[in-house]
C-alpha cells in the first residue's frame, strides 16, 4: 500500500511539472515584443578576473537594474538601458566586498552606479541547437569615464511563466573590457586587468 501511495504522489509531482513548464519559443521573429524589465531574482551579473596567474577571482553585483525595449519584426533596433550598483558587489567576503567598493577600487561613494547603454546590435549565426546569437554593442560608463562595449549575446527564447504570470524573454551575455580604460589600474598585473563579465537575465514584460 506504501507503495503505491509513493507511485502515486511521484506522477502527480511530475503532473504538476508539466503543468508549470513552459514550452520555450527559440525563434526571434515569433516572440512578444513591448516593453520589458529585469527580473532580479532570477538574473545575475557575474564578473572574473585574474588572480596572480593562477585562478579566475570570481564575484557578482547584487543590486541591477535594466529595461528593454524588443521589436521581434525589427530585433536590430532592440534598446537596453541598463544600471549596476557597485556597492552592491558580492566576493563571499564582506570586508573584503566592502574594500572593492571603496576608493581604492569601485569608489561607490562618488560613483554609486555603473551604466550600459545600447547603441546597435548585429544578428549572428544561430547556435547549434537553435539559439539566435547577436553582437550587442553600446557605452559602458564607470568611475565616470565612458567607453564602447559590445556583448555576446544569446537569446535563450521567451514563453509565459504561468508562475508569475508574465510572458517572459531569456538572454545570456558575455563581454571583456580592460579597467584601466576606466582609471580602475590598481595592482595591474598581479590583479588582470582584463575583465570578463557574463550576464543571465530573465525579462519580464510590463
Amino acid at each position: 500500500m506504501k507503495s503505491i501511495v509513493i507511485l502515486i504522489s511521484v506522477l502527480l509531482l511530475s503532473a504538476c511539472t508539466a503543468l508549470i513548464t513552459p514550452t520555450v519559443e527559440k525563434t526571434v521573429t515569433k516572440l512578444d515584443g513591448g516593453n520589458y524589465t529585469i527580473d532580479p531574482t532570477h538574473s545575475r551579473v557575474i564578473f572574473k578576473i585574474g588572480h596572480f596567474g593562477l585562478a579566475k577571482y570570481v564575484g557578482r553585483f547584487n543590486t541591477f537594474d535594466a529595461r528593454l525595449t524588443f521589436d521581434p519584426e525589427a530585433p536590430q533596433q532592440t534598446q537596453l538601458q541598463a544600471t549596476v550598483d557597485t556597492a552592491s558587489i558580492d566576493v563571499a567576503d564582506a570586508d573584503f566586498s566592502e574594500s572593492l567598493s571603496g576608493s581604492t577600487w569601485l569608489d561607490s561613494q562618488d560613483f554609486p552606479q555603473a551604466v550600459f547603454s545600447s547603441k546597435s546590435i548585429e544578428l549572428q549565426d544561430l547556435t547549434k541547437d537553435g539559439r539566435q546569437q547577436a553582437q550587442f554593442c553600446g557605452e559602458l560608463t564607470l568611475l565616470n569615464v565612458t567607453k564602447p562595449l559590445c556583448f555576446l549575446v544569446i537569446f535563450n527564447g521567451g514563453a509565459f511563466n504561468v508562475l508569475s504570470a508574465r510572458y517572459t524573454l531569456g538572454f545570456e551575455a558575455q563581454a571583456q573590457f580592460k579597467r584601466s580604460d576606466f582609471g580602475l589600474d590598481a595592482y595591474i598585473p598581479a590583479v588582470s586587468d582584463e575583465v570578463e563579465l557574463e550576464i543571465h537575465a530573465e525579462f519580464l514584460k510590463r
